[in-house]
């Protein structure tokens, strides 16, 4: 996300303490193309693969007394997220980010073990002043074969503070492979924001071309705090990152909005997509079958609290055999 200088400087003070896409199909790629939110019909086998992109925004509560930018019930909230993986959802792989409060991350770990039992959890390096951790979460139901994490060279403002990256995850269901790369940016919105975030992508970019392999699908998911209606950017992303994405379905197509409740008016963005899964099928037989917004509140003492500040990204993949 991005925020005012004075706001995002408190917000980012406390947590350095502590793709999806159509396919691009070759000529010779004779995977059928489904249009999004259809089903696959019933004679065609493969494997259906759901993901969940999700920003959490469990910050560490250190410094809760003194802004009310992180008085934002994260007891309470990390409690209803489990509840919601754990309970009225169902996805394959769920990829959260800013899990920085580690009491919390543990909470989430061990409530959501018995669900998702193969887990990459945050790992922890020192920034430029404290120790913290990357804050990314990934969980599947299924194997994870193979693992790396890496963690972005180049940042700026108070982000230099922290210790923001990527993961990389290889997972197999029934007999199919995929994919993963989820990872946070860089926020805020500056020319020398958006140079941090081109050299993270870069650094992404080479993991994904020197782990990826022919045939498997790669998909990306997190938040990129990469401003949709910024179109330079927005292009200079996709760009650098070489995977596609489908626009959202959705007749409020943000993942970043005032109408939530965690959102300030302080804050920069109004009404924006920050958030994304992109996917890059290399040759492979893989297709995108829907991609939306999620919005999970519940009611607290009378009043209608959204889970997080951001909305998740869900889709649907579909590979045969």
């Amino acid at each position: 996300m991005s925020f005012y200088p004075v706001v995002y400087s408190l917000k980012a003070l406390a947590i350095a303490s502590i793709l999806v896409v159509i396919c691009s199909f070759q000529s010779l790629n004779t995977a059928p193309v489904y249009e999004q939110n259809q089903r696959v019909p019933d004679q065609v086998q493969g494997t259906e693969l759901s993901v969940l992109t999700y920003n959490t925004e469990l910050l560490p509560r250190l410094f809760s007394p003194f802004t009310k930018f992180l008085r934002l019930k994260q007891g309470k909230r990390a409690r209803w997220i489990i509840e919601y993986l754990r309970d009225e959802t169902d996805y394959d792989v769920v990829i959260l980010q800013e899990v920085f409060a580690k009491p919390l991350c543990r909470k989430i770990k061990k409530a959501l073990l018995e669900k998702y039992p193969y887990q990459v959890v945050p790992k922890t390096k020192r920034g430029k002043i404290f120790k913290g951790t990357n804050g990314l979460l990934l969980l599947s139901k299924y194997p994870i074969v193979d693992q790396e994490v890496i963690f972005f060279e180049e940042s700026v403002g108070f982000d230099g503070l922290s210790t923001k990256g990527a993961v990389w995850a290889e997972i197999v269901k029934d007999v199919h492979t995929f994919q993963f790369l989820g990872t946070h940016m860089q926020s805020q919105h500056s020319d020398k924001a958006q140079a941090a975030r081109e050299a993270q992508l870069q650094q992404m970019r080479a993991l994904i071309d020197r782990r990826a392999k022919e045939g498997i699908p790669v998909i990306l998911g997190g938040d990129f705090n990469v401003p949709r209606s910024h179109n330079d950017w927005y292009a200079r992303f996709l760009e650098l990152i070489n995977a596609e994405v489908v626009e959202l379905d959705d007749p409020a197509p943000f993942t970043f909005d005032v109408g939530n409740h965690w959102v300030f008016d302080e804050y920069s963005y109004k009404h924006e997509q920050l958030d994304y899964v992109l996917f890059r099928n290399d040759g492979g037989n893989c297709v995108q079958l829907e991609q939306k917004i999620i919005r999970p509140w519940k009611m607290y003492k009378g009043e209608k609290l959204d889970l997080s500040d951001h909305y998740g990204v869900t889709a649907r993949f579909f590979i045969t055999n």
